[in-house]
């Protein structure tokens, strides 16, 4: 994973939207814009460690080197002294990229029931609202923080905030409280989340603002 034979050119893959560069960067050109979670970057770097190998490159934006997907693995490899990385250049402007959100993704115990989420959500000085309809253009808007699902029913989750940062200081301040009472909360993609839910991976997920581009 460290060889110092050879350069790398890029491997360029056009779409009808949208062109993908693939290339070996240096790793320490790029550009981290979140924080990583400890248990899941001791996790990943411990597979790789075993596999030898990074089996996707990550996804950054070829003019800043932002890294866009897989920051994980951008400070795993760096655990691991690697000076270089398989990354995936794109452009973070072009109308064919959208962000999504990471969904938590909450596992109950024998202890503490999916049930019990919820009233921990009140005691912590949340609103809870039961609703119909899925509310995801409301999440993130009107004291909206988050909105919890499960395979039954799904709850608006409120609370003032003044900016999406304070939301998410807020679901903070929730999966910490799910990880004292020995809840497993998980990252995952939308898809993911939705799947596993819907097989009964899952117990619940906690539903979360989605970003623009500017923010």
């Amino acid at each position: 994973m460290d060889s110092d034979s050879g350069s790398s050119y890029p491997y360029t893959i056009c779409h009808e939207k949208i062109c993908l560069h693939l290339k070996i960067v240096d790793i320490n050109s790029l550009f981290l814009h979140e924080k990583t979670i400890p248990e899941m970057l001791e996790k990943l770097a411990a597979e790789i460690r075993m596999d030898e190998a990074l089996r996707h490159p990550v996804i950054i934006d070829e003019e800043s080197l932002v890294v866009l997907d897989g920051m994980h693995r951008v400070a795993a490899l760096k655990i691991l002294n690697c000076r270089r990385i398989p990354a995936c250049l794109v452009n973070y402007k072009s109308p064919s990229i959208s962000v999504g959100a990471w969904y938590r993704t909450i596992t109950a115990t024998n202890d503490y029931p999916v049930d019990k989420m919820l009233e921990e959500m009140s005691s912590l000085g949340f609103d809870i609202e039961r609703v119909d309809l899925e509310p995801y253009d409301k999440i993130g808007k009107n004291d909206i923080v988050a909105a919890a699902k499960t395979r039954e029913n799904i709850h608006l989750i409120c609370h003032s905030f003044d900016n999406l940062k304070e939301a998410y200081d807020h679901i903070k301040l929730i999966e910490n409280r799910l990880k004292q009472l020995n809840f497993k909360v998980n990252y995952e993609t939308e898809t993911d989340s939705f799947k596993k839910l819907k097989e009964g991976v899952v117990d619940a997920i906690l539903l979360t603002p989605k970003l623009s581009k500017d923010e």
